[in-house]
């Protein structure tokens, strides 16, 4: 009974768990590329819940993973994203002025 329960607060956290991802995702390359944040400037998770379909949903308004990053991390129930991060961004951390750091972080 208590996995049951378990699992049913588990999986609406990782949905907005990967909304918040989706956001930060948009944040960090508005950095190099400020267009993104153009159309949509109001970064936000809507959280939606249906009463009659009796459905959960779950919008955000950030950056989903791209074809080979959905290959790479479907199915994968834990992994932390930091160090892929730190790898991707590699040279690329000289051109970002560290006080940008606490924008990307919260």
């Amino acid at each position: 009974m208590l996995t049951n329960a378990f699992s049913l607060l588990l999986f609406p956290t990782r949905l907005i768990s990967n909304a918040s991802d989706a956001l930060d995702k948009a944040r960090f390359l508005s950095i190099s590329k400020p267009e993104i944040l153009e159309s949509n400037a109001d970064l936000e998770v809507r959280i939606e819940y249906d009463e009659e379909a009796s459905t959960l949903t779950v919008r955000d308004s950030g950056v989903g993973m791209t074809k080979d990053e959905l290959v790479a991390n479907l199915g994968t129930v834990a992994r932390s994203g930091t160090t892929n991060f730190v790898q991707a961004l590699g040279d690329k951390s000289a051109e970002i002025d560290q006080s940008e750091w606490i924008d990307l972080l919260f």
